[in-house]
């Protein structure tokens, strides 16, 4: 083997070098390690492919698997190499596991250039395969930070307690309920309940902000930013019964005895026991509710469904159109890919599949609290990729700059959006 000649998209290809970055076995290990140290010249061929295979869940990819596509040469064995540039590539057509696979392989490509944990390509909707070379460099904008753990509790009495202020413990004694902060986490101990009186309170997250709960039954709520929950701090009776606004993920406690409901926009989501993801912000066109594992039951108006696992059933959202009260909501099975991007956010992560540039933006606005601005026309722009929550708001600017399409500029907390 002539590795002295090889590029980084060569390493990748090479068997024993995927073992040897997976640490599978020993000689691969000793025979890479010595290789490298003897070939100084290849160590940033070396170092982008390392890369690449460690954004593909380290390198767990098999040659065969990578090999698959009759496509993959196209995309990402390009015999230019790698240098100054970055494939941006569109695609049409349904989402699924293999177009997602060819996603992260031309992003690979980008991440051996930017290496900040993330990657966009643009996909303007119209064209089944377009390729595209960028030599431009990304305008430098200034820093927004992202938002925290931070969310604001409200007491039945009125009492408001900013929660990131305080220091882990218990917070007060309602109605025999013990509740106690400890992290990033609000939990209820219900085992010390002393009344049948039923007590509520209410806990949001502002721009910016995302926090999480443990109701007094043991069921988890993940909260996104800008969001809201009201809930009993027990539950006495027959059923269980919270309200939400903005977004939230679910995995609620099992009881048969005392179904679980959440009302949202006019909406019943009624369980027993199961996990799911509810969006409902009111500057969203659908309500989104996402089932990853039992059943759930929806009602609204007159419209009944019941959820199976890998569903998402969506509703037309009634704050944005009054004529959009009477339509029938659409069903969806997601694949696995599609279910792990619905609930992406409380794993800290932005997904975006084929995006349109403005549904992009509302996450962004929301997340990093800023106010977001259209000059002229709306670009219509659709970007698939993944960044972390926790990079500033440049770095998420930068891979939307590489992948092309739009113009983005950032006057103090407003971005500002311009068709390129």
């Amino acid at each position: 083997m002539q590795y002295e000649q090889f590029k980084a998209e060569d390493f990748v290809m090479e068997e024993s070098f995927q073992q040897y970055c997976k640490g599978e076995t020993n000689e691969a290990v000793a025979f890479w390690s010595k290789w490298k140290k003897e070939n100084p010249a290849q160590s940033a061929e070396i170092e982008k492919a390392e890369n690449i295979l460690s954004l593909l869940n380290g390198g767990h990819h098999s040659k065969a698997f990578l090999e698959h596509s009759e496509k993959f040469n196209q995309l990402v064995l390009n015999r230019k190499g790698f240098g100054e540039k970055a494939i941006i590539t569109s695609f049409a057509g349904h989402r699924s596991h293999r177009k997602r696979f060819f996603t992260y392989m031309a992003a690979a490509i980008i991440l051996g250039l930017m290496l900040t944990g993330a990657f966009f390509y643009f996909n303007s909707g119209k064209n089944p395969v377009e390729s595209v070379t960028k030599t431009e460099v990304p305008t430098v904008v200034p820093d927004i930070l992202p938002g925290g753990d931070n969310a604001i509790l409200t007491l039945a009495d009125g009492t408001r307690i900013e929660l990131n202020t305080v220091t882990d413990g218990r917070l007060k004694l309602e109605d025999g309920s013990n509740i106690r902060k400890e992290g990033a986490e609000l939990l209820y101990d219900g085992s010390t309940l002393q009344s049948e009186v039923v007590v509520f309170n209410s806990i949001s997250t502002p721009k910016g902000g995302q926090y999480k709960i443990i109701l007094s039954d043991g069921t988890k709520i993940w909260l996104n930013a800008a969001s809201s929950l009201h809930y009993p701090t027990s539950f006495p009776g027959s059923s269980r019964i919270v309200e939400l606004t903005g977004e939230g993920y679910f995995e609620v406690a099992t009881n048969a005895s005392k179904p679980f409901m959440v009302k949202v926009n006019g909406i019943e989501v009624e369980v027993l026991g199961t996990h799911f993801n509810i969006n409902s912000y009111d500057d969203e066109p659908v309500l989104k509710t996402t089932l990853l594992e039992g059943s759930v039951s929806i009602r609204k108006n007159e419209h009944s469904i019941v959820m199976k696992k890998g569903e998402q059933v969506a509703f037309s959202n009634t704050s944005l159109s009054v004529q959009s009260a009477k339509r029938p909501p659409s069903v969806t099975l997601l694949d696995e890919t599609e279910l792990s991007q619905a609930i992406a956010w409380k794993d800290g992560v932005f997904d975006f599949n084929n995006d349109h540039i403005t549904h992009i933006m509302r996450q962004l606005s929301r997340w990093y609290n800023v106010d977001v601005k259209y000059k002229g026309r709306v670009p219509e722009k659709h970007y698939t990729g993944t960044i972390r929550k926790s990079v500033p708001i440049s770095e998420v600017i930068k891979m939307i700059e590489i992948a092309g399409g739009t113009g983005i500029s950032i006057d103090q907390r407003t971005i500002n959006i311009q068709e390129k």
